[in-house]
């Protein structure tokens, strides 16, 4: 059976927040012996303040608010 976890793959500065950011995935691990030769794949991405970001509609791709703008990318 198939594991799945969110797992944390990064921190960034949020201007919105005005503190750091944790950039999660929700990943599905293979069990057996397809954990040695198939990766884990991502299902979902989010950051750690998604709610609080689109509670107050902050336009943001991580808070599922909007999916063109990506306030992390380039950092």
């Amino acid at each position: 059976m198939a594991t799945e976890r969110w797992v944390t793959v990064g921190k960034r500065w949020c201007e919105f927040r005005q503190g750091e950011a944790l950039l999660l995935e929700r990943r599905v691990f293979p069990s057996g012996f397809q954990r040695f030769y198939r990766a884990p794949r991502v299902i979902e991405r989010k950051c750690d303040c998604a709610i609080e970001c689109n509670m107050a509609g902050y336009p943001c791709k991580w808070a599922y608010t909007n999916p063109e703008r990506d306030p992390f990318r380039g950092e």
